[in-house]
């Protein structure tokens, strides 16, 4: 019985959260594997640092077998399963042994699987991350002791979505859904600089707090309620840092030099593309057929219209009833204290749930008599038209209306509730999807459904009015060096040579030479061929951190594995001269590939607890750093801030000895930077080194805020450095 429960919770996660959406956590006893239950997630903290093209994210969980039959003592095996975007990097993997963190050691699949097999037949304590395919991966663990609970992190690389004013990306809460109840403890952590303004929910008003830590440096911190685990999907945003339409940043360490570049082409070159745009909006609302409030769906429209539209373009909305209404006779510009203005003047029950047929004749009319080269964006919950008849017959008196010249329509559907279902030549169609498919084909509109996978309402929002507002052309983008060239390319959602000139284009690469950076582009709009190019100085070129390697690393071996295992799986067909050179860089690089594996070991079998790893998720972590301050009499940094050097001095209370001390520089976003210890061995009552502000590799730091971390056997203490 224990067995269909487990098969029905699985086929329901998978149906509930789609194809890119699906995890599930399950405990068993490894000796009786049909005994089995659901896992529990106790306490989780989501640790987010915006990067670029891409959003570094910590995921901290603690499981346990809570709420299940096991007898305490019971050595289990808990096994996550879950799924990712395609394009998702991961690049870590830690299991916590007592106190100590297990960083992963990243080898081949095979090697990995028979140590983490064998251990488990000798009751020891190891984890281990497969990628089995594209999207779908397998983490496990053991021993979880009934009663008990273990602490992992699993870290991710995910491609941020950007827009003309904004970036943002989705976190994997889905994973923390695979839990039997609620976590009691949920938190997020975001680190990010200036660059990046304050974060912030996309779909959730609420604000961040900002934190000054000693330990961790600078973050924004919230404690995630209780209905985001019901709710939807988290997506966090940040302000588009564009300088004049391009983001172009830079990471060089010795002999590797990469960039990363995010532009928008009408925003970059002379392409004769800036002419106003003219957008109607149709709102249609019924409460029955919805989990959004009509104050969430006008909300998140009016953030849509600031997000998506310059004030040169130009705005009108018309909202449902008996005869459908405007709320101005002619278009407005799209300035944000108009679109303010125009959504206080709202009445949200003035919105009727009725009459989609006349809103939609009344929003073409308008337009043929107003501007019949704008577009319509309708926003409707309706589900009385999705029958093929009905569909069919509104079609066919729409297609009357608009004549020879179809008007664009895109729509964004959140009916999530009460929906039937219409088998129509063999598919299955929900609420009014067949209406909407083919209403957006025959008008060369576009169409997103909240129901579906894979995004919540502001990200189909946003994917809307990315359609709307888009002009399409073709170009062949190219970028290089003054004194130098490019190379390794890769284009993120790089689908066809036809681009849209108003959406960023996401590139990562290669170079070699000396700057300015040259981007080239040429290609065909309107009927008109263009070409332009566009130079840009060192000076406006930013640094960034070794995320951009991993980032690279990452689309290089997605590449290679869809060449290396064409059928999607390393068990049918795999091209195994490809799969070696997949493992040789997996490993070279440290990214998960289909052919590697991230295996946690206990200490007496392999395993180094890692000295240099920050758990950004622990509430206590200062406290905890100042175990040391009873050993230690006094420690003195000077100058601080510092230009070029500073000198650290460290007295003990008694005299210690020297060899069971490090010393260690992280900066602000808790990544490593330097050890200066151990110098030498012997007792001594105090000892003196000096930073000259380089890291590991030799290269000067930037100016800003460091940690100097001092570690002996009695617990660890930490100071704020600035440098300046």
């Amino acid at each position: 019985m224990k067995n269909l429960v487990l098969l029905l919770f699985f086929t329901s996660s998978l149906c509930a959260y789609g194809q890119n959406d699906f995890s599930n956590l399950r405990i068993f006893n490894p000796r009786q594997q049909w005994n089995q239950a659901q896992g529990q997630i106790d306490e989780v903290t989501i640790t987010v640092k915006p990067n670029g093209i891409y959003t570094e994210v910590g995921l901290y969980l603690t499981i346990s077998d809570q709420g299940s039959d096991f007898f305490n003592g019971t050595q289990l095996e808990a096994v996550l399963n879950f799924s990712m975007p395609e394009d998702v990097i991961v690049n870590d993997s830690w299991l916590w042994v007592g106190e100590d963190i297990i960083k992963a050691e990243i080898m081949d699949r095979w090697t990995a699987s028979t140590i983490y097999e064998d251990i488990v037949d000798r009751r020891q304590d190891p984890s281990i991350l497969y990628k089995n395919s594209a999207q779908d991966y397998e983490l496990r663990i053991y021993p979880l002791i009934a009663g008990s609970s273990r602490k992992l992190k699993l870290n991710f690389l995910i491609p941020n979505n950007w827009t003309n004013e904004q970036t943002w990306a989705k976190l994997p809460y889905h994973l923390v859904r695979s839990s039997k109840t609620p976590p009691t403890k949920q938190a997020i952590r975001i680190f990010s600089t200036e660059q990046w303004g304050t974060p912030y929910f996309l779909d959730d008003d609420r604000s961040f707090k900002l934190v000054e830590s000693e330990v961790l440096g600078r973050f924004y911190e919230d404690q995630l309620r209780p209905e985001f685990y019901e709710a939807g999907d988290l997506s966090i945003g940040f302000e588009a840092p564009y300088k004049d339409g391009v983001f172009l940043q830079r990471y060089q360490k010795g002999q590797e030099q990469l960039y990363e570049l995010v532009m928008i082409p009408s925003q970059v070159f002379e392409l004769g593309t800036n002419a106003a745009r003219d957008i109607l909006i149709l709102v249609h609302y019924n409460a029955l057929n919805t989990t959004l409030s009509v104050s969430e769906v006008l909300q998140q429209l009016k953030q849509s219209l600031k997000w998506s539209l310059s004030p040169s373009d130009r705005f009108n909305i018309m909202l449902a009833g008996i005869i459908p209404e405007l709320v101005s006779p002619d278009f407005m510009p799209a300035e944000a204290s108009v679109i303010d203005a125009v959504f206080n003047q709202i009445d949200p029950s003035s919105i009727a749930s009725y009459n989609l047929p006349g809103l939609l004749a009344t929003g073409v009319n308008y337009l043929q008599e107003h501007q019949p080269n704008g577009r319509i964006v309708l926003l409707a919950n309706s589900g009385l038209e999705g029958d093929r008849n009905t569909a069919n017959a509104l079609i066919n008196d729409v297609k009357g209306l608009w004549g020879d010249q179809p008007i664009p329509i895109f729509i964004n559907d959140f009916q999530d509730r009460n929906q039937n279902r219409n088998s129509i030549n063999g598919i299955n169609y929900y609420g009014n999807s067949y209406f909407y498919t083919n209403l957006s084909r025959i008008s060369n509109g576009g169409f997103e459904q909240l129901s579906t996978c894979c995004n919540t309402f502001s990200e189909k929002m946003s994917k809307v009015f990315s359609g709307a507002l888009a002009r399409i052309g073709t170009m062949d983008l190219y970028t290089t060096l003054q004194n130098g060239f490019c190379y390794q390319r890769y284009t993120l959602n790089e689908s066809s040579s036809l681009v849209s000139f108003d959406q960023p284009i996401r590139q990562i690469g290669r170079f070699t030479g000396d700057f300015p950076f040259i981007i080239e582009a040429a290609g065909e709009l309107d009927n008109e061929v263009y070409l332009d190019a566009l130079s840009i100085g060192i000076e406006k070129i930013d640094t960034t951190s070794d995320i951009l390697r991993y980032g690279l690393a990452g689309n290089f071996l997605q590449e290679l594995e869809r060449e290396a295992a064409p059928f999607g799986s390393i068990y049918n067909g795999t091209n195994q001269q490809l799969a070696t050179e997949v493992i040789n860089k997996s490993i070279e690089e440290r990214v998960l590939s289909l052919f590697t594996a991230f295996l946690c070991l206990e200490p007496a079998q392999g395993g180094e607890p890692c000295v240099t790893c920050v758990d950004e998720s622990d509430e206590l972590i200062v406290a905890t750093y100042d175990q040391l301050q009873d050993s230690l009499l006094l420690v003195e940094v000077a100058p601080n801030p510092f230009l070029d050097e500073v000198n650290i001095e460290i007295q003990f209370r008694n005299a210690q000895e020297i060899g069971d001390y490090q010393v260690m520089l992280f900066n602000q976003m808790g990544q490593f930077v330097r050890q200066l210890s151990p110098l030498y061995s012997g007792k001594q009552h105090t000892f003196s080194i000096k930073w000259d502000a380089r890291q590991a590799d030799g290269m000067e730091v930037t100016s800003g805020i460091y940690f100097l971390r001092i570690i002996g056997p009695q617990g660890q203490h930490t100071m704020k450095l600035v440098k300046q």
